[in-house]
């Protein structure tokens, strides 16, 4: 299809693919748009899916003209409910031309560009106006300053407008030019919002909830640059965020709700935390925030590469509902948290260590003394990786364990104790040395376990353990336990 230069004539019986659903253009490699009118486009109007790939000189893809268009087609919906773009060096504009009030694609449900180099924004306003349905939005590596672009002639979106009232995904990638969802002063609302990742945004202040939403890489970007995102309004339905690659210092500041607290509930139904290679972080949150009211919802925590943080929980806050915890590659993590922060993570079912050269261990006494911690529901354990690590915890406190079933320890080679005070772990009868352990380890008791596995010699370690086996799998170790103890994947 190297010689294609148009796929249809300019003029086009207005039925003539008017049961065209699905659309595929690939590999033309002469071709610079795919609909070069507003006539052409009245003959696809029940088109529902639409996919373009791989066309190396394409450059729009919807040329519409601000035409007079006569009878019905005055005011035309194009049907349109999936858009995939990819691999469009060219492309320059999705839509061009001025489509005042003359055709809409308020049917669009989904749109996916990646790779569009030349691309700088995604939507006229005037088209954004009309895509009341969009639920999922994705933009990976492409020339995007900007998502929304402001009309030349001012016609745009007041502050009342709602841009993509039903958006419930939304991932913004690989966008090093990326200044502003939009650029006039307007406040997004997104109410059915459930999953939001920004990743690798260099251009984007950094994040404050109170007001905006961002991500960057540079500490020197300008004061007056453009916030991403306004949470003015709320997003109560946000389940997922994904902070990544970015210079922030904390993710949640103390003053985020203060303004009378109108934005407590901005993120009240977050469940899933993800915080990854943020090298800046120091705090998640500070003493005395009201985001521990809204941390009380995470269920799932994930950190990685964060290495300036040196403790998760700090002070006491409320995890009540937090069942996973997985920490891994933070070379400057001291401690997981205070003895006093941690008694509030009773529903914490697995909790994954890894790769932490500084950890010493993983409950420390913080100045106020616990007579006793107790884990009711924590069934998985794992310490892998922990050079430094010298316990559990060296606090003098009673830890209790009645549901721990799988506890794994490798490359821990200063441990010598579980914990100094009292313990008890009923239904626990083996530490698992290796991936491929099949047997464990056991000597009557946790404690004695750990101090036995000192005794062992190092080629004695090396014959347990399988060097060729991928770090980040738990394969082996799952092959030998019943589907109620395996070993989460990761």
């Amino acid at each position: 299809m190297d010689t294609v230069e148009k796929i249809w004539v300019d003029e086009i019986a207005s039925n003539a693919f008017s049961k065209l659903k699905t659309l595929v253009v690939e590999y033309c490699e002469k071709l610079s748009s795919i609909f070069s009118s507003n006539t052409m486009l009245i003959g696809f109007q029940n088109l529902e899916m639409l996919t373009v790939t791989d066309c190396g000189f394409l450059e729009v893809v919807f040329h519409i003209q601000d035409s007079n268009m006569s009878g019905n087609h005055s005011a035309s919906t194009f049907r349109l409910r999936e858009l995939n773009l990819e691999r469009l060096p060219k492309m320059k504009h999705i839509w061009s031309g001025h489509p005042h009030g003359t055709l809409t694609f308020e049917c669009l449900q989904c749109l996916k560009a990646e790779k569009c180099e030349s691309l700088r924004n995604l939507f006229p306003s005037p088209v954004a106006k009309s895509m009341t349905r969009l639920e999922n939005l994705e933009v990976n590596d492409c020339g995007v300053e900007e998502i929304i672009a402001e009309e030349d002639e001012g016609v745009g979106m007041s502050v009342d407008d709602l841009i993509f009232p039903r958006l419930m995904v939304l991932i913004l990638i690989e966008l090093p030019k990326l200044r502003s969802f939009y650029g006039n002063s307007h406040t997004s609302t997104w109410p059915l919002l459930k999953e939001l990742m920004v990743k690798h945004c260099n251009k984007i202040r950094p994040i404050s909830f109170a007001s905006e939403i961002q991500s960057c890489q540079d500490d020197t970007t300008s004061e007056d640059q453009l916030a991403l995102f306004s949470f003015e309004k709320r997003f109560p339905n946000l389940e997922r965020l994904s902070v990544v690659c970015s210079s922030f210092k904390e993710i949640f500041s103390e003053d985020v709700f203060g303004h009378g607290g109108v934005s407590l509930k901005a993120l009240g139904n977050l469940q899933q935390l993800q915080l990854n290679i943020l090298h800046n972080l120091r705090q998640v949150w500070k003493d005395g925030s009201l985001m521990a009211q809204i941390l009380n919802q995470i269920e799932d925590l994930s950190i990685w590469k964060c290495s300036s943080l040196s403790i998760v929980f700090p002070s006491p806050t409320s995890f009540q509902r937090l069942t996973q915890l997985i920490v891994e590659d933070c070379p400057g993590l001291v401690h997981i948290g205070t003895s006093l922060a941690v008694t509030s993570l009773v529903h914490l079912t697995n909790l994954i260590l890894r790769d932490c050269g500084a950890m010493e261990d993983v409950v420390t006494y913080g100045g106020n003394r616990v007579e006793e911690i107790s884990f009711p529901n924590l069934r998985i354990l794992a310490l892998d990786g922990l050079p430094s690590l010298e316990g559990f915890s060296l606090a003098n406190c009673a830890f209790m364990f009645p549901s721990l079933v799988s506890i794994f320890v490798k490359q821990c080679p200063k441990m010598n104790i579980f914990c100094q005070g009292a313990l008890r772990t009923p239904k626990l009868n083996k530490v698992f040395l290796s991936y491929e352990d099949n047997e464990g380890l056991w000597e009557g008791d946790l404690n004695t376990t750990i101090q036995t596995l000192l005794t062992l010699t190092k080629s004695t370690l090396n014959s347990l353990s399988q060097p060729h086996l991928a770090a980040r799998s738990f394969s082996g170790v799952e092959d030998n336990l019943d589907d109620d103890n395996r070993w989460p994947y990761i």
